[in-house]
């Protein structure tokens, strides 16, 4: 098997010692994960490995797939493989590992499909090798047995970061093995600071709404067009930034609801800030999440937000004046919330300012730095 020509030539970055340690301790951060394009874990991996360096670390990034035709910049490859579940992209990682001198690295594995290959392939070899898992839920655990493959996978790990404090607990109780729960570390997400809008308009008759987030289950989109099409009349625009596998099937859904003037699907953005500003309300209704990295990035700019009342979610955004928690499951009880914080912008207790500041406790910052010290520790 032959790599992609642009894999011959290694990345230019060069071992440094970090946090006082002397070249004969320095060590390399070798990120896997599925793709560089999307939000959530790919755009983390992204602006973590952008600090690590920016710090003076050796970082990388490895890719399985681009499908998007991302981009990529400095330290970061892509495997370019059809999929990042394809046996191709098993098959390119084994080659691209066995290229590199595993024992300067850890080797950090973020997300479903990496996290099985890395594991399978630094299964009979002794190496550095850490994992973050970044949601409270997913599909594998409804798999009658996965638990017992899942033990295996994780025991390759010699940490396993969370996210948040729900995705800890949710998967200290999915393994339920008592040495795995010794290796779990809490590593807060954090997320981008955008620009903040201080002159929101107060006097609403017809509300502006943004969702950002993958097209997938998970992100609840559907629940939130139920919720939308109580309330139309209420509503001038609802605008969903992001891409995914669901997007015909929400686009055709937005249309039975008679949503078609009302809806718009901008697919992903690199920089959503645009669409934060022209909103008056972001909608969060998640099924489940690991943390609320959108969440973050809209209290940023000072806009109030109604969210799903999920584990991760809740850590980031505390129900008050400007924020309201609902029950995902009931479109009725999203919508009557959409017009509560209606009323309370109206009244002006939804002070943009707070939310900055609430944002500004998950910076990209204080998640850079919990790494930087447990990878330190592993070192």
């Amino acid at each position: 098997m032959t790599l992609p020509r642009r894999l011959v030539s290694r990345l230019d970055v060069t071992s440094q010692p970090a946090f006082g340690l002397d070249e004969r301790t320095a060590w390399r951060i070798l990120h896997v994960i599925s793709a560089p394009g999307g939000g959530g874990a790919e755009l983390l991996v992204r602006e973590l490995n952008r600090m690590l360096r920016l710090r003076g670390i050796s970082s990388e990034v490895v890719y399985l797939t681009n499908p998007q035709g991302v981009p990529l910049e400095p330290g970061e490859v892509s495997l370019d493989a059809d999929s990042p579940r394809s046996a191709i992209a098993c098959a390119r990682l084994v080659k691209y590992l066995g290229g590199v001198d595993l024992r300067e690295y850890i080797v950090h594995a973020h997300l479903t499909w990496p996290i099985y290959f890395t594991a399978l392939i630094l299964l009979f070899r002794r190496r550095r090798a850490v994992v973050t898992e970044h949601n409270t839920h997913n599909r594998r655990r409804n798999i009658p047995g996965m638990r017992w493959v899942e033990r295996i996978v994780y025991g390759r790990y010699s940490r396993i970061f969370c996210i948040s404090d729900g995705v800890r607990e949710s998967l200290a109780g999915w393994l339920a093995q008592p040495a795995l729960e010794q290796r779990l570390r809490l590593a807060r997400n954090g997320g981008r600071i955008l620009t903040f809008q201080s002159d929101r308009r107060r006097e609403i008759d017809r509300l502006r709404i943004v969702s950002v987030g993958s097209l997938t289950h998970k992100k609840g989109f559907d629940l939130a067009l139920n919720a939308i099409a109580t309330i139309k009349d209420s509503v001038s625009s609802y605008c969903i930034v992001g891409e995914g596998p669901l997007r015909a099937a929400l686009q055709d859904h937005a249309k039975q609801l008679g949503l078609s003037d009302i809806v718009r699907f901008v697919g992903w953005q690199e920089d959503p800030t645009t669409f934060y500003h022209e909103a008056d309300i972001a909608l969060i209704p998640s099924r489940w999440e690991g943390f609320g990295v959108v969440a973050v990035e809209a209290l940023s700019t000072g806009l109030p937000i109604v969210a799903s009342d999920t584990p991760g979610l809740r850590e980031v955004v505390e129900a008050g004046p400007a924020n309201i928690l609902v029950d995902t499951t009931n479109a009725e009880g999203m919508a009557t919330a959409i017009l509560e914080l209606r009323e309370r912008i109206g009244s002006g207790v939804t002070l943009p300012g707070g939310q900055r500041v609430a944002a500004e406790r998950h910076s990209l910052d204080s998640m850079a730095d919990s790494y930087i010290a447990e990878y330190a520790r592993i070192a």
